[in-house]
């Protein structure tokens, strides 16, 4: 198995190996504190459980009684990977998530948008809305890569990776359990490149998503660990073809070009933009890895002693918060989602652009069509048919009021 490792990022779509900067102190710190599989780590009795987060909120009254920093150990990571259409990326993330014993969060699709809590796909009924706003997911982009719908379709993608990101910070801060997601906001981008490259999208698409995407970055704080798996445009193909997904075989978007231009812009723009600031850990994924070697180099990472250093640039994100700081943090996070959500994504103008703004007519064509058809008429947990005890209830559980009305994200 060829496995190789980069710790500093790319140059001209080579790896480089760079040797880690350890003083003393720092590795002492590391023989302290790094990030331990779960069958080394030991359990603090004192830690507190989990907080409830999916149905309280957290308020300037709970800090009183719990900080926030109790949680965290050494566990209390968020760690991304990334990498091109087919590389691996599910399997390696299943298998970190169980050595680690760190939450899970697959790769956002657009299913948690059209999927409500109650178990109904709006896609269902698809055939009775105007093509203007047919329900627009991967296997139609796949099919009809050139619509009115597709700059919609990557907007609706990184708001999905926004939102669930949040999530993700929210799960981290309320329970102190490290976390693991397929791709994330940062990311994003190299879609939309590809499809602006592709002709799907124009230059006025690119350049709403290139809003969006700016202010996405404002609000949430990097990952620790960046994990990239590279492999070759011909064995993502072979894979990809040995997958079998019905939407991906001989399509018309996942041509060698497409791959090759995803596969430039994270070697030339998402790496080095983000070698300065997280750790990455590239590898060679031309043959599948062993995961349980990249729990051994997720366990000699200095993290701690990069945040103890305040002339390091990496996890300068993670650093020099207090007590009151990191509660603010999750207070941010977990009360304010739908906000944070509103001024990246919603706030951008979409001025009369074609494949922005549907046809007025198309929209009460649509209206009309969810009215009659959409089969669920309460809110989960509302409905006194499948036996649920109304009694004085005027409002959903806190965290499904906080999304949007068709996103969830796990």
């Amino acid at each position: 198995m060829a496995l190789s490792m980069l710790r500093h990022g790319l140059q001209s779509g080579r790896a480089l190996i760079s040797s880690v900067r350890l003083t003393p102190a720092a590795t002492a710190v590391i023989k302290k504190r790094t990030i331990i599989s779960k069958q080394f780590k030991e359990e603090n009795p004192d830690k507190p459980k989990p907080w409830p987060y999916e149905k309280m909120s957290f308020t300037v009254w709970d800090t009183f009684s719990e900080d926030t920093a109790d949680r965290f150990d050494e566990n209390t990571r968020l760690i991304v990977i990334d990498g091109n259409v087919g590389v691996g990326k599910s399997y390696l993330a299943k298998k970190l998530a169980e050595e680690l014993d760190f939450f899970l969060f697959p790769e956002a699709t657009m299913d948690f948008k059209f999927i409500d809590d109650t178990g109904f796909d709006l896609r269902s009924i698809s055939e009775h809305f105007p093509e203007s706003l047919k329900p627009y997911d991967l296997e139609r982009f796949y099919s009809h890569p050139k619509t009115i719908m597709t700059a919609d379709f990557q907007y609706s993608m990184l708001a999905l990776r926004l939102e669930q990101y949040i999530d993700a910070l929210v799960h981290l801060f309320n329970t102190g359990q490290g976390v693991i997601l397929e791709r994330s906001p940062y990311s994003d981008f190299v879609f939309a490149e590809a499809m602006h490259k592709a002709g799907y999208i124009d230059n006025y698409d690119k350049e709403v998503y290139d809003k969006m995407r700016r202010n996405c970055r404002e609000d949430i704080l990097r990952p620790h660990v960046v994990i990239y798996l590279d492999a070759p445009i011909d064995t993502l193909l072979q894979r990809i073809k040995s997958r079998g997904v019905p939407c991906e075989q001989n399509n018309k978007v996942l041509t060698p070009e497409y791959l090759a231009e995803i596969d430039r812009c994270y070697k030339e723009q998402y790496l080095p933009s983000i070698k300065d600031h997280v750790e990455v850990l590239s590898y060679d994924w031309s043959t599948f890895g062993d995961p349980s070697h990249v729990v051994e180099d997720l366990e000699r990472l200095p993290l701690d002693a990069m945040l103890d250093d305040r002339f390091e640039s990496k996890l300068s994100d993670w650093r020099g918060f207090n007590d009151r700081g990191w509660d603010a943090l999750r207070m941010k996070y977990t009360n304010e989602k739908r906000r944070l959500l509103v001024e990246a994504i919603y706030s951008v103008g979409r001025y009369n652009h074609p494949s922005l703004n549907a046809p007025y007519g198309d929209v009460e064509l649509y209206n009309t069509a969810w009215e009659t058809y959409y089969k669920p008429k309460y809110e989960k947990g509302f409905n006194e048919e499948d036996g649920n005890s109304i009694g004085l209830r005027f409002e959903t559980d806190y965290r499904a009021m906080q999304r949007h009305e068709f996103f969830r994200t796990r």
